[in-house]
């Protein structure tokens, strides 16, 4: 049960680490057909720079919940 979760964070933090070494920045915008243009409009034109050890940190959190969800076990055998 626990073994395809396990795999599926270890893909999805491994193709977020990757894909945070292509980027360099985030700029936000809003669009101006938007309903939700006024509560969006503070957030507007802000740069966002992540620090970068977080794309190696999200990259070696993934690879270990990789290797690890290929060592539990399909069945978890009980007690009795």
């Amino acid at each position: 049960m626990f073994k395809p979760l396990f795999l599926g964070v270890g893909i999805f933090l491994l193709t977020i680490g990757i894909a945070g070494h292509l980027v360099v920045n985030y700029e936000t915008r809003v669009v101006t057909h938007s309903a939700a243009q006024d509560w969006a409009r503070p957030f507007a034109g802000k740069i966002i720079e992540p620090p970068p050890w977080r794309p190696w940190a999200l990259m070696a959190a993934g690879a270990v919940l990789l290797c690890w969800s290929f060592t539990i076990p399909k069945k978890i055998v009980g007690d009795g």
